[in-house]
């Protein structure tokens, strides 16, 4: 799925066409408005960081991007 939306794509291209931060931060909070204001951002990951995890279970290295990135490693102990 794209978005096609000129005024951003020409946003995007001159934010990219100058070295002035002041003039890019403006760039991209016309940017953000509009992204806002369009509702063309849409949360599909709601990830609160709250886990709860057993004694037994052992070798847990939790991450806020994936909490079972290394599920691989973990164990039970007796």
């Amino acid at each position: 799925m794209y978005l096609c939306d000129a005024t951003l794509d020409d946003l995007f291209r001159q934010q990219t066409g100058t070295m002035e931060s002041q003039t890019r931060l403006a760039s991209f909070r016309r940017i953000n408005r509009i992204i806002a204001e369009q509702v063309y951002w849409v949360s599909l990951w709601d990830d609160p960081d709250v886990y709860a995890v057993h004694k037994r279970l052992q070798n847990v290295r939790l991450s806020g991007v994936a909490p079972f990135w290394n599920c691989h490693q973990w164990d039970i102990a007796p």
